[in-house]
């Protein structure tokens, strides 16, 4: 199978969009994930790459939501000054799993312990159509 970007892209932002606090903004423009706030963009992710790795879809699935994780997290604490999504104390850790259908992501100590978890990515929703 092949990640279709602008699916993952867009299945990544759906999810992760609802927990990011105001005035974040984070979009799936075509095959970019971007965050702005009212100062202007913080980043832009590409993922049209995914579309050309060889490597197996669990591991780009995996690779994709970790990265969009870290760079979220990171962004909005480094903006906030505070240890987001946590209120206060350390910053949690961020992490994945795939499941053999469905990839899980969440930020906390682990996935039963997690601050925030998101709904699940089944990888057929990412595919590309016909594949």
């Amino acid at each position: 199978m092949t990640i279709a970007a602008h699916r993952l892209a867009t299945a990544l932002v759906e999810r992760l969009k609802r927990v990011v606090p105001q005035p974040f903004m984070l979009e799936a423009i075509g095959t970019n994930i971007q965050l702005s706030a009212a100062e202007g963009f913080l980043f832009v992710m590409p993922c049209d790459w995914f579309e050309t790795d060889d490597r197996a879809d669990a591991v780009l699935l995996e690779l994709a939501a970790g990265n969009l994780l870290n760079c979220v997290q990171d962004a909005i604490a480094r903006e906030t000054t505070k240890p987001w999504p946590a209120a206060q104390g350390t910053m949690p850790s961020y992490d994945t799993r795939w499941d053999g259908t469905s990839l899980h992501c969440w930020y906390g100590p682990s996935e039963q312990k997690a601050v925030i978890s998101l709904a699940a990515i089944p990888l057929g929703s990412v595919v590309s159509p016909g594949r």
